[in-house]
């Protein structure tokens, strides 16, 4: 099971980055999906914008749809 704050990694963006890897999504997809611009993600994770205490529950949120997603695919 994923958990953003249990990725072991140097800082939140690094653990942004990883995560996003990890669910195989793209940065434009994670971004839509979080409620922001492709632009702006990219420059959170180029350390040019602050990932906000906001957007990292947003992203636990989509990573909670995600592992329900499995779930479902697994059960049927």
């Amino acid at each position: 099971m994923l958990d953003f704050d249990n990725i072991q990694a140097e800082d939140d963006v690094e653990r942004l980055m990883l995560l996003r890897k990890r669910l195989r999504l793209r940065q434009y997809e994670l971004a839509k999906r979080i409620g922001v611009t492709p632009e702006h993600l990219a420059r959170i994770e180029s350390y040019q914008a602050t990932l906000t205490k906001q957007l990292k529950e947003r992203i636990k949120l989509v990573v909670e749809q995600e592992q329900q997603g499995l779930e479902d695919d697994i059960s049927v």
